[in-house]
């Protein structure tokens, strides 16, 4: 029978690279912590370039128009794929133009690291760049909800995260937007999965008391 510390030692084991891992982009699926949506119209909010009202983004190139922040469900009957909000890049009518998208600077990563970024979409072409340089580019779907992902590597401890769109013929929905890797000074808690081996090896510990 293995010993409690042995027990122990292993699920440290296994939860030690688990919490170097850890979700680097912040508020991914463009929530409304700070209570800043309001209906332009149809539940959707109209953000401008330069706006700050969708938290942890900034909108850029969005011209004439902004992009639309939607709110489920939408009037016309659209709903995010992840949470209570998602962006539509094109905004009211396509106004937004075909150069508009979101921006968020990634903090903390660890130079040499690669790093895995995802988004889901809707409509026309998506696209993801690191520091101007477009990493990725999906076609359009116009069937519902579709994952794009890529990867990069980062050259220093911050990176420059855009996502647009490719085109201006219609909708540009996207949400659920994930970065996922090391990031520096040792990352997050441990997954609730991490916890669990926690909870067997204190299980063993207990047992191991018992008996002795």
């Amino acid at each position: 029978m293995k010993s409690p510390r042995l027990a122990f030692s292993l699920a440290l084991l296994f939860i030690l690279p688990m919490a170097a891992s850890a979700a680097i982009v912040t508020n991914g699926s463009f929530e409304n912590p700070n209570n800043t949506w309001s209906n332009s119209g149809f539940n959707y909010m109209e953000v401008r370039t330069g706006d700050s009202n969708i938290t942890d983004w900034s909108v850029a190139s969005a011209t004439p128009g902004g992009v639309a922040w939607a709110r489920r469900p939408t009037n016309d009957g659209f709903n995010p794929s992840d949470g209570d909000y998602f962006v539509d890049l094109s905004g009211f009518g396509t106004n937004a133009g075909p150069a508009a998208r979101l921006e968020q600077v990634l903090q903390n990563l660890i130079a040499g690291e690669t790093y895995t970024v995802g988004v889901d979409y809707w409509g026309d072409r998506a696209s993801l760049s690191i520091g101007g340089i477009q990493i990725a580019a999906a076609a359009a779907a116009s069937g519902g909800w579709t994952r794009l992902t890529a990867t990069f590597q980062a050259t220093g401890t911050q990176a420059l995260l855009a996502v647009g769109h490719i085109g201006s013929s219609g909708v540009a929905f996207v949400d659920n937007l994930t970065v996922n890797g090391r990031e520096a000074g040792g990352g997050s808690l441990p997954e609730p999965a991490s916890l669990s081996i926690v909870a067997l090896a204190l299980a063993a510990l207990t047992l191991s008391r018992r008996r002795r």
